[in-house]
């Protein structure tokens, strides 16, 4: 087994934990509050809905670095706003649920795909 291989294994193993420790976050946490200085904790499924959308901002980029072509930009997130906790709040939690085990596997897509050499991630064809 290469490093390459073993990189590989270990990001997709680390993938797959994120996944399953996310089902536990979903299955056991309540809805969020407001703490006393204003700032949010955030409900699971709302963190949930986030990372999710996080980790597809983190596909497009490998994908566009395997492609060579430019990886999309996207903008800060201030994580204390309450219109940001709310937008992923809104979101039903049943969907949000639905929705990450598909990102889990679709970030492992790139890292299998990526031989992991230089030239692969400098968008260079190996010699």
């Amino acid at each position: 087994m290469t490093d390459c291989t073993k990189l590989r294994a270990a990001i997709s193993g680390l993938v797959g934990l994120a996944a399953e420790e996310e089902a536990i976050l979903l299955d056991e946490a309540g809805p969020g509050t407001t703490a006393g200085d204003g700032s949010w904790r955030w409900a699971a499924h709302a963190a949930v809905a986030h990372n999710t959308e996080f980790k597809h901002q983190q596909v497009q980029r490998l994908e566009a670095v395997l492609s060579g072509t430019t990886p999309p930009a996207f903008g800060d997130i201030d994580h204390s706003s309450e219109a940001v906790y709310r937008r992923y709040a809104s979101q039903p939690a049943a969907a949000v649920a639905a929705a990450w085990p598909a990102m889990a596997l679709a970030a492992r897509r790139p890292v299998r795909a990526c031989a992991m050499t230089p030239s692969a991630l400098s968008g260079r064809p190996s010699a």
